[in-house]
């Protein structure tokens, strides 16, 4: 193999309805010079075979197999320690890439100099119907970034490219077998250690299958609540020890109660959520509701909590707006 200019990391589980559509996506990249490091999280299906067939046609392509499972996040961080690419870029195996994503991204690279250079995300119904997530509200600095994250733009690792001393001397906080929140658990602290300059390029360079049987999905559990509550705030509190200024405080907290807004909204009990932790009884309270969220959404996530039927009709109203959206 040539000069590696990009790594591309992929973590493969269990995927092998998509994941021939995922490597061939990569593979016949416009961009040739890149290294294709595949994780198998020790799949239990036809994956491991399919890897074996793509690693004989294309030398490019090496495999990395875990002999228990690890879950995405020790996945991605074997992966990127493996990496001899001067940019690092994540894609997930049931998931697939424009024919010129790497290019568009690597372009952006050299000509800015940023370190990380995202594009936008297609998310990719079952049906062919996709819907833009964007990322052009960015700016071109960490803290824009992060300001963007918290104002809800997506956190997701993949569409981009990081600069690989991103991870160098550097120890990021990993879990096994987190399943909530996993890219924004690893980008936060990128953002938050190594201050990186960032560039959006305005096009898509992913595409996001929408996956109706993944965990995160189907999943609607307390057991679901609490890993989703548990990955949020320790987004929550990372941001707060860090931010020394002060200087994201408010939107951090909006952007956490925003999340418990919209579970509610979803059916989980609202006295669950109260006592997961001191800050969710404090900002569970009326009071700081409507300091927080506004008059809007602070009533309406009083009244799903005081009123099943509204709390239905408002969720399946916006089910169904999402689905026009085609988000869902």
């Amino acid at each position: 193999m040539g000069e590696v200019k990009i790594s591309v990391i992929i973590p493969v589980y269990n995927v092998e309805p998509w994941l021939e559509e995922c490597l061939d996506s990569v593979i016949s990249q416009t961009f040739h010079d890149i290294e294709i490091i595949c994780v198998n999280d020790a799949s239990v299906d036809g994956s491991q075979a399919i890897l074996d067939r793509y690693v004989a046609k294309d030398s490019r392509i090496r495999v990395i197999i875990n002999e228990q499972n690890e879950g995405l996040m020790s996945v991605r961080k074997r992966g990127y320690e493996a990496a001899a690419g001067d940019y690092l870029f994540f894609c997930d195996s049931d998931d697939f890439l424009p024919c010129n994503a790497l290019e568009r991204l690597y372009n952006g690279a050299l000509s800015s100099g940023s370190d990380i250079v995202a594009g936008d995300l297609a998310l990719w119904r079952k049906d062919g119907k996709k819907a833009i997530r964007g990322r052009g509200n960015i700016g071109k600095q960490w803290d824009s970034f992060l300001s963007a994250i918290l104002d809800g733009t997506t956190c997701s690792l993949c569409g981009a490219l990081f600069h690989k001393s991103l991870f160098k001397n550097v120890s990021y906080e990993t879990f096994m077998r987190c399943n909530y929140s996993e890219d924004r658990i690893l980008l936060i602290q990128i953002l938050l250690k190594k201050h990186p300059s960032v560039l959006s390029v305005g096009d898509v360079t992913y595409y996001y299958r929408i996956n109706y049987s993944s965990l995160t999905r189907v999943n609607f559990s307390v057991t679901a609540l609490q890993a989703q509550l548990k990955a949020l705030f320790w987004c929550y509190d990372y941001v707060n020890a860090n931010d020394s200024g002060g200087d994201f405080a408010c939107k951090n907290d909006r952007f956490i109660m925003r999340y418990l807004s919209y579970y509610i909204e979803c059916g989980y009990s609202a006295e669950e959520i109260k006592g997961f932790n001191a800050h969710t009884l404090r900002m569970m309270e009326g009071k700081e509701l409507m300091r927080v969220l506004g008059c809007r959404l602070g009533v309406h996530t009083y009244l799903c909590v005081k009123s099943e039927l509204y709390r239905r009709l408002t969720h399946s109203s916006r089910r169904v707006i999402r689905k026009i959206q085609g988000k869902d």
